[in-house]
């Protein structure tokens, strides 16, 4: 590593024997700590734990479908997220994977105390955690990763289960990181590595992609007593699907939207093939919606009706 690097890891080294995260110490197994650089980002210090993780035994914890969490959270009224400061970080390791967990630099080995970054089991352990905190909160909280979201149909009840998620953490002696919940967030950097040449018309696109998005239609949750109706269209670039349910007043609203570009062979398609495919991957794509669930498919392409 240059004196740059080397310079940055002694103060992030510092940084976290003051935490009390690590400490100096000498161990049989280390594993090498490197910096990982990208353009438009802070430098990240990492632990190469390749080389052990290949002889761990892998550890599982059942997730729960990301698309049920979502589609809970999105129906409710009051939402409030937070995130855990360095999750793994607020685990403690015990004297035996200490041993096995510490890493070298070259101006010393140092011990880790605390669950680290990149060790193959740590998501295991960090799941479990949480599904232990936040045992029976199923109805008002859903831990995801290091992220908390709390959801509530009225103000009271917001007030009262976010008081009941933050005694949990304290509880349970883990801290939060405030930052990490942004009222807003800047979508550059999120869509593509380059810089985003924002131009009048993409301003006028995005204005008016703001407005649909917040007039009527907007999407309702779904409701799995009523049929399903799937749509899906097609250009010579990609497809384009949406998800809706009609109401009691037979009112059509729109549940999910989803899109995909084409690749090279697909835009090779016919205008039958691109449809059909359109179709089955609308299918495939919602099947945690429309398994043992009524639907219409709707296509304006005569051949396939």
């Amino acid at each position: 590593m240059s004196q740059r690097q080397n310079k940055i890891l002694k103060g992030e080294i510092k940084r976290m024997l003051h935490l009390n995260i690590i400490e100096m110490g000498q161990s049989d197994y280390a594993s090498p700590m490197i910096l990982v650089e990208s353009t438009g980002k802070d430098p990240r210090q990492c632990i190469d734990y390749r080389l052990l993780n290949a002889n761990v035994r892998t550890q599982f914890f059942p997730l729960h479908n990301i698309e049920e969490r979502v589609e809970r959270v999105a129906a409710a009224n009051y939402i409030t997220v937070i995130d855990l400061a360095k999750g793994y970080w607020q685990i403690p390791l015990r004297e035996r994977a200490r041993r096995y967990s510490a890493f070298v630099t070259s101006f010393g080995t140092y011990i880790p105390l605390r669950m680290p970054f990149g060790l193959v089991n740590a998501p295991y352990f960090f799941s479990k955690l949480m599904a232990q905190v936040f045992q029976h909160c199923d109805t008002f909280a859903v831990p995801y990763s290091d992220e908390i979201a709390i959801y509530s149909e009225n103000w009271e009840d917001h007030i009262k289960n976010v008081a009941e998620v933050l005694k949990r953490i304290g509880n349970a002696q883990l801290t939060i990181k405030a930052s990490k919940s942004p009222l807003t967030q800047s979508l550059k950097g999120t869509i593509r590595k380059e810089c985003v040449n924002w131009t009048q018309d993409c301003n006028l696109a995005f204005t008016e992609l703001k407005n649909r998005l917040t007039e009527i239609p907007v999407v309702h949750a779904p409701d799995y007593n009523r049929e399903f109706i799937v749509q899906a269209d097609v250009s010579d670039l990609g497809t384009g699907v949406v998800l809706s349910q009609r109401n009691d007043k037979g009112e059509e609203h729109p549940v999910l939207f989803l899109s995909k570009k084409f690749t090279d062979a697909q835009r090779r398609y016919g205008t039958t093939e691109k449809e059909c495919a359109a179709i089955i991957y609308a299918i495939k794509k919602l099947r945690y919606y429309l398994d043992g669930q009524q639907l219409t498919i709707e296509t304006d392409h005569n051949p396939l009706v």
